[in-house]
């Protein structure tokens, strides 16, 4: 019945990744989602062959190791999704991490056929373990963050038959798998089932800016951020660009006292409390995101909110 609802599970996670691609469409994160999808579509067959008796254990180790690989990929893609880097980010990072991370499963073919079972030795696996992190870590702070620590979570369970710090407790390769498979769904599934949640109220550029935080991590998010803000100083604008949108900044006086920017006296306190969007700093804001999505992201973005995947 367990694995049933995996299989189950599954299904409905390919499903939502195939929707996603929608979601991702005109920004530079295409190419996570690639690797992503080869990914789940990898994750798939592993998962057949977990009830396949003729497929030999090292087999599915090697499957499931180059799952856990490309979902690696997938979060540091991301790192480098600004153009026009980012095409030789993946030549040059991404693909040399994964020559890096799989000679571990290089080994296990010096047996011949069929390939012994993977063991992952210490540096390996620490190497496994920062580039997880480094990826995941980019989303905290952002409404994905739930779903970094599930994947990551997923992505645990798939090593830990590896490593020879496994308890004795452990499940079996195949248990592993299984918890694996719910956990990393759920990573997927979970957005979505919160992607009702409201972000009607944000006005039209603020949902544009939370949206591109919470696809492309705090990384980016502060790279543009720092950009936007210094831009306001130098401009006067009296504002100033968190991770929640558009807020009044304080303004610095003679004396080193900060200052609420003057407000005209017909202005209330919920217009001091939420500025609005003028054209120079939408201007500024959509010059800044030009190196990583396309006018139909903004238009999807600033068009009436409907319910999303991410």
């Amino acid at each position: 019945m367990v694995q049933l609802a995996a299989s189950l599970w599954l299904i409905c996670t390919l499903v939502l990744m195939w929707r996603i691609r929608g979601e991702v469409e005109g920004t530079t994160l295409v190419a996570a989602w690639r690797w992503a999808w080869s990914a789940w579509c990898l994750w798939s067959v592993g998962w057949c062959c977990e009830f396949i008796p003729a497929v030999p254990d090292g087999v599915r180790d090697q499957i499931w190791y180059v799952v856990a690989l490309l979902l690696v990929a997938a979060l540091i893609s991301i790192l480098g999704a600004k153009r026009p880097g980012s095409r030789v980010w993946t030549c040059f990072v991404t693909i040399p991490m994964l020559l890096t991370l799989s000679w571990p499963a290089l080994f296990p073919w010096l047996h011949g056929w069929p390939p012994a079972p993977m063991r992952l030795m210490e540096p390996a696996l620490w190497a496994f373990a920062v580039v997880c992190v480094m990826g995941l870590g980019n989303y905290v702070g952002t409404r994905f963050l739930w779903s970094a620590l599930w994947l990551g979570l997923g992505l645990s369970w798939l090593v830990m038959p590896y490593s020879g710090w496994a308890p004795e407790i452990l499940p079996t390769p195949t248990g592993c798998r299984m918890r694996a498979t719910l956990c990393a769904g759920l990573s997927v599934i979970w957005p979505c089932l919160l992607a009702a949640s409201s972000r009607a109220f944000l006005a039209p550029w603020d949902r544009v800016w939370v949206d591109f935080v919470n696809m492309f991590g705090i990384v980016w998010g502060r790279r543009v951020q720092d950009r936007f803000n210094e831009t306001a100083r130098k401009s006067h604008w009296g504002v100033k660009l968190d991770f929640y949108g558009l807020t009044w900044d304080d303004v610095i006086d003679e004396t080193g006292n900060a200052q609420a920017p003057p407000l005209p006296p017909i202005q209330t306190a919920q217009q001091r409390a939420a500025p609005a969007w003028t054209p120079e700093m939408a201007a500024a804001l959509q010059w800044l995101l030009r190196r990583f999505v396309d006018q139909v992201w903004l238009d999807r973005r600033l068009a009436p909110p409907r319910r999303s995947y991410l």
